[in-house]
């Protein structure tokens, strides 16, 4: 679905995104220090995250592209 069909439900998911990321981050990161890792052990997990987060990104732009799928025109307000 592209933005421009639905820009309500895009800008709503956005921070719903950051919000799942945090509590997912939070959870991971009192795992490591529980099991025992330390406080040293979150800036790894975070440069893990943020890894992953650009594969994530860049094989979605991968796929748009080699889609050939057309954008939809912004409305006109």
């Amino acid at each position: 679905m592209w933005t421009a069909d639905a820009p309500t439900l895009a800008s709503s998911l956005i921070p719903s995104g950051f919000n799942i990321g945090i509590a997912i981050a939070a959870v991971v990161g009192a795992a490591l220090l529980d099991g025992g890792y330390g406080y040293r052990s979150l800036p790894v997990l975070g440069a893990i995250a943020l890894a992953l987060a650009c594969v994530v990104a860049i094989v979605s732009a991968m796929n748009e592209r080699n889609s050939g799928a057309i954008p939809p025109q912004a409305a006109l307000t």
